[in-house]
């Protein structure tokens, strides 16, 4: 499959450079189209994401139209309007098929739906000098957006969320699929490598698309952020801590999805060594394969110190990320050169330290330790994983000092408006390139 599909990309190739799928639109404004499968009132972390970004660069603007799917992130029986308008983005959604998360099959097929459907509609609202924001929700997005765009000599701009087939290769560590590892990176490159730039959440992302191949100039980092309305609550002040009986508790805390590059099987380990602790209670909000598995360990062992809730919505998110003493983070080792969790902003925002389980070495373990706003639990010694914590509960002006850090250097360094001014610059600058440039200057946003 991977080999018909470069060979399919190169036919595209040569029948751009041949000058067959020209489409001129002389004298009309560009157009800004992004591709996701989730878009707003979806709640998942990509639509939130692309929701910020197209209505900024609308009130900027900009003529913007967002490419997405019918589907809620959390529930395959919720459909949404297939076209709509909303603070002056133009939403097109496209039909795919909406089969239960839990059948392999049944993604495989709501994946391969929702890209074809969506490369159509590109081709039907680009036109030449237009710019596509390709996310990669699905994977491989960036090919069909690519063929798109190659379609109708349109700008393509790649948002990496995650880099996939890397980070399903480094979850299944199955030595037969390493194979189709190689041609599906290919393929994908081969999109990355003729786009105008390739934006990637992390540095760490940044170097793994480099040894990839991708030229230096055209990948660039830009950060992800959280909700701007999200704001420190004191815990005397925090409804849901009293709503879920946590109000004479220390609270240790986990939001958003738990699958499986977030380590549940050491963060069940972490349940386990805190178990029997006065006062000591974990919350889990959120969902994920991840998820039903620790609270069905939880269950068959009656724990009495965990707490689980559902997703909560985006205008409780100052309550909920408030509600913990601390966050954990969790990701499995290598999984940092793939992935960036994103609710690491939204636990900044709401001034709460983070307690990380994973690599040492990793860019945020480093940053937690030289920033001091939180501690990091390294699975190589889970033996001093529950005094650790035990230290931060019986140190409040230490707690405090890290919580005060936390908030800091959210308005330092990763506030909304940062990134959000940063993918601007990006866009505006493809925007007045010529197109297809055989050299690329880049305005530099966050590196």
């Amino acid at each position: 499959m991977g080999g018909l599909c470069l060979v399919v990309l190169w036919k595209y190739e040569v029948l751009w450079m041949q000058g067959n799928l020209y489409s001129g639109s002389a004298g009309r404004r560009s157009k800004i189209v992004f591709v996701n499968r989730f878009y707003w009132p979806d709640e998942s972390a990509t639509g939130q994401l692309l929701t910020d970004l197209a209505e900024h660069m609308a009130r900027n603007g900009s003529d913007v139209t967002v490419v997405t799917s019918r589907l809620h992130y959390s529930s395959a029986d919720q459909k949404l309007e297939g076209a709509e308008q909303c603070n002056g983005v133009n939403i097109h959604r496209v039909w795919t098929t909406a089969y239960d998360r839990s059948s392999m099959l049944g993604r495989l097929l709501d994946l391969v739906t929702f890209n074809l459907f969506a490369m159509v509609a590109l081709i039907r609202f680009l036109r030449a000098g237009d710019i596509v924001v390709a996310k990669t929700d699905p994977p491989f997005i960036q090919l069909f957006a690519f063929m798109a765009a190659r379609l109708r000599r349109a700008k393509l701009v790649n948002w990496c969320q995650d880099l996939f087939p890397e980070v399903a290769y480094a979850l299944m560590k199955q030595s037969h699929f390493s194979g189709y590892r190689s041609l599906l990176s290919a393929a994908r490159n081969f999109a990355l490598r003729r786009a105008d730039y390739t934006v990637a959440i992390s540095k760490e992302m940044r170097l793994t698309l480099l040894h990839q191949g991708i030229h230096r100039d055209r990948v660039l980092v830009i950060n992800n952020w959280c909700d701007r309305q999200i704001t420190p609550i004191p815990k005397d002040e925090n409804t849901l801590r009293d709503k879920w009986h946590l109000q004479e508790d220390f609270v240790i805390g986990y939001s958003g999805n738990l699958g499986r590059a977030h380590v549940p099987e050491s963060v069940y380990r972490l349940v386990q060594e805190l178990a029997g602790i006065p006062k000591l209670k974990m919350l889990f909000i959120g969902a994920g394969h991840g998820m039903t598995w620790l609270q069905q360990q939880c269950r068959a062992e009656g724990f009495d110190h965990v707490v689980f809730q559902p997703y909560q919505s985006r205008r409780d998110l100052s309550l909920s990320l408030s509600a913990p003493d601390i966050h954990l983070i969790s990701l499995r080792s290598g999984c940092q050169k793939f992935i960036a969790p994103s609710k690491f902003y939204g636990i900044l925002a709401a001034g709460r330290p983070v307690a990380f389980i994973g690599d040492l070495d990793s860019d945020m373990a480093k940053d937690i330790y030289r920033s001091r706003f939180g501690l990091t639990l390294s699975p190589n010694r889970i033996g001093d994983w529950r005094q650790s914590i035990v230290n931060v509960m019986q140190n409040g002006d230490e707690l405090a000092m890290m919580s005060r850090n936390a908030r800091q250097a959210f308005d330092w360094r990763f506030a909304p408006s940062t990134s959000l001014k940063a993918w601007q610059r990006v866009l505006e600058k493809t925007t007045a390139q010529p197109e297809f440039p055989h050299e690329k200057t880049v305005v530099t946003a966050t590196q």
